[in-house]
């Protein structure tokens, strides 16, 4: 857990605008307070973030979920297969809006 939330910190603190991707925020993450400081403050900043999250409900991811600038995406044996090309290019598209804010 360590290990990701450094690398969370060090993205929030860099000079060079790339998008955060945080696999997963799962059972595990929600027992670690400062992991959920972090993420809220990643998801807060102007950093664009992928994330993929828990479909079980629980209230902290709940409100992840239903922010007003999150899209949920859920994963489906009939969308499975093509979401990897589809996040792919998504995440392409943030990277591009975010670079071109610089």
């Amino acid at each position: 857990m360590g290990f990701a939330l450094e690398e969370i910190k060090e993205a929030l603190s860099s000079p060079q605008p790339f998008c955060l991707l945080i696999d997963e925020i799962g059972k595990m993450e929600l027992f670690h307070p400062e992991f959920q400081q972090v993420v809220e403050a990643a998801l807060n900043s102007a950093l664009p973030v992928a994330a993929t999250v828990m479909a079980q409900a629980h209230p902290w991811v709940d409100r992840i979920k239903n922010r007003a600038d999150a899209e949920v995406i859920p994963v489906t044996p009939e969308n499975r297969d093509r979401l990897p090309q589809e996040l792919y290019h998504r995440v392409m598209a943030l990277l591009d809006h975010h670079t071109a804010q610089f």
